[in-house]
């Protein structure tokens, strides 16, 4: 909600969160449906877009969280993904801790 107006419809992040056709990938959005990505401590609830050299949009609904990294890294092949589940695990834990 953005001044009290929902700004997607009712529903959307449950549609997006939801795998199809039995993989991981829902609406656009990979998501957090299998062991993978709970092992490494992140919510089970979190769907995440990737683009190009790492820029990725990650969202939290459990937590009310959206963290978009826009910067670049050669990395390969998969472009620090687990530097970007170090920073989540760090935003969650300084959001529960008050910080």
């Amino acid at each position: 909600m953005v001044g009290g107006r929902r700004i997607l419809p009712e529903g959307w992040v449950r549609y997006s969160a939801t795998p199809t056709l039995g993989s991981d990938y829902g609406a656009g959005f990979w998501t957090n449906a299998g062991p993978d990505l709970s092992d490494d401590g992140v919510p089970r609830d979190m769907l995440f877009a990737s683009g190009q050299f790492g820029q990725r949009v990650y969202i939290i609904p459990s937590q009310d969280v959206v963290i978009v990294r826009f910067g670049i890294t050669q990395i390969w092949p998969d472009f620090d993904f687990q530097g970007d589940l170090r920073l989540i695990r760090e935003v969650l834990a300084s959001l529960r801790s008050g910080s």
